[in-house]
């Protein structure tokens, strides 16, 4: 399974080339999409399943899954800054379920981050033995070059990371 992270800013232009990456791509956990009357447009031209809480009047995440995979939307564990989905894949060990959460953090809450809806589902995922893997763009909250951990209670890996430089063999 192969899995982009990206923060589109709200971009139309951005949108339309990440439909085209979607092609080498299984999902996207995706920041800031472009809206067009209250509705995430382009990458759901893409297929498959365009997961966010629509009850939220502009939202700001989604996840794009593609078609194929089973996958089990977690609304409980979504808000305007939080998507969360299980979804159901094949490792060499045999069928496995990872939760796949796309947050925004704009930084512009009283709390320090992490969100509490995100340290809930880190929690909740702890608790249950689940594999999670978040997606977030932490611009905003890390200086560039600096390493910050998401939160000491999860594992060590979950940090702001060159994705090249990231040893993924090492972490499976």
């Amino acid at each position: 399974m192969t899995v982009l992270q990206v923060n589109l800013h709200h971009n139309r232009a951005a949108s339309g080339a990440l439909s085209v990456a979607m092609r080498n791509c299984d999902v996207t956990l995706t920041q800031e999409p472009w809206t067009y009357k209250e509705e995430i447009k382009v990458l759901k031209e893409v297929g498959g399943e365009l997961i966010y809480s629509r009850s939220i009047q502009y939202p700001r995440i989604c996840i794009l899954v593609k078609k194929g995979f089973q996958i089990l939307t977690l609304m409980h564990h979504s808000s305007m800054d939080l998507t969360a989905v299980k979804i159901k894949t094949s490792s060499g060990g045999g069928p496995r379920d990872i939760i796949l959460g796309s947050a925004y953090l704009p930084y512009d809450e009283m709390e320090p981050p992490p969100p509490g809806e995100v340290e809930r589902l880190v929690t909740v995922c702890r608790v249950d033995g689940n594999h999670l893997i978040v997606g977030y763009d932490a611009t905003r909250l890390t200086p560039p070059g600096e390493v910050r951990t998401l939160t000491t209670e999860v594992s060590p890996c979950l940090i702001n990371r060159n994705p090249q430089r990231t040893d993924w063999q090492s972490l499976q």
